[in-house]
């Protein structure tokens, strides 16, 4: 069942020889205003619907502003304008951002749960601050993430006009090429599983499964680098433009990665995933790893930067949720045993998070 092209590139030694990529092109984590705009709104999120909201547009906090501020500085306040407030002052002050990200918040719901109504899918439900006071929130059933990712992957795809969509994979153990020859025969079997059983929940999805694309990069200077080692090795190919060429005028690491293959993280295979795959013991997955492209550029990270994939999962479960999520929030998703499968049930943390960062 031919749902993918494989593609090895074997440059020997020449990942040595290229330094000083830095990761510009690769994404980020969340801004600091999103973060305070969280911070100061909590989004409990509950299933409601949708009641009249004027009040809250009318309401004099929308307004305020403290003795002796205009419109202009209050857009452009400073932490030395915050300090010089009184408690009193700060905390109107705070309550008039939280109020207008709360009715920024609702218009989103509207506006995105009249579309999600006129195609008959399931509203998304609103946070419980919605809900007029005193109202029981109705028995609905949540909307199932795995499904939405599904559904956004497939706009992604369609309104970017992606030729390929998948992942750069590096290998990085290379004593024994009969066991390699295993893997990768292993491998694309499981990645098929996976877009089968994609094909059999959603018949829009077969619209792309053969734009599944595994690259896959081999190169002996490889060999049992670490996790940082492999970040590093991707930003030089997504850095085609600015490192193309090594001394003696030959391309490094071969054709230009396509944008459908430059996601937030890249796989790699070591020993430990090679053997997850041949030696096939029962009630284990076999599995991949995959690794933050920002890993070991002295960035603060709240995750280790690196855990495991199920090879099943990775197209497209994985893929769509590195496009909705960032990745923090995706790896808090992996298993007691370590491995990612999915993204889960609905969590209303996760998806509050997620809508604000959407509307800011």
């Amino acid at each position: 069942m031919p749902h993918r092209k494989a593609e090895t590139n074997t440059v020997d030694g020449r990942f040595a020889s290229v330094r000083g990529a830095s990761g510009a092109n690769l994404q980020g984590a969340a801004d600091t205003q999103r973060q305070q705009h969280w911070e100061c709104f909590s989004l409990d999120v509950i299933v409601v619907p949708r009641t009249s909201n004027s009040a809250m547009a009318d309401n004099p906090i929308l307004t305020y502003l403290p003795p002796g501020w205009t419109e202009e500085k209050y857009k452009n306040a400073t932490d030395q304008d915050y300090e010089s407030l009184t408690e009193e002052q700060l905390e109107k002050v705070l309550k008039r951002g939280a109020a207008k990200t709360h009715l920024e918040t609702v218009k989103w719901f509207d506006e995105k749960n009249a579309k999600r109504l006129a195609r008959g899918a399931a509203p998304l439900p609103y946070p419980n601050d919605v809900m007029a006071e005193g109202e029981e929130a109705p028995t609905t059933d949540l909307p199932d993430p795995t499904a939405e990712n599904l559904a956004k992957l497939l706009h992604h795809v369609e309104d970017s006009k992606l030729d390929l969509i998948g992942f750069v994979l590096f290998r990085t153990h290379y004593t024994d090429e009969p066991s390699w020859e295993a893997f990768e025969k292993g491998f694309y079997e499981l990645l098929d599983e996976g877009i089968a059983t994609a094909c059999s929940e959603s018949a829009d999805f077969k619209r792309i499964d053969n734009q599944v694309f595994m690259r896959i990069v081999s190169d002996e200077a490889l060999e049992n680098q670490p996790p940082e080692g492999v970040a590093r090795a991707y930003r030089m190919c997504m850095e085609e433009d600015e490192v193309s060429e090594s001394e003696d005028g030959e391309d490094v690491w071969g054709d230009e990665i396509e944008p459908g293959l430059t996601t937030s993280m890249c796989l790699f295979v070591d020993e430990e995933c090679i053997r997850s795959v041949i030696d096939k013991q029962a009630g284990l997955t076999p599995f991949v790893k995959a690794v933050d492209g920002m890993l070991g550029m002295g960035q603060p990270h709240e995750y280790k930067g690196t855990f495991k994939i199920a090879i099943a999962s990775l197209m497209p479960a994985f893929y769509a949720a590195l496009l909705g999520y960032d990745i923090v929030d995706v790896a808090s998703k992996v298993s007691d045993d370590g491995i990612w499968r999915n993204i889960g049930p609905w969590d209303a943390d996760l998806e509050g998070k997620r809508i604000l960062a959407m509307i800011h």
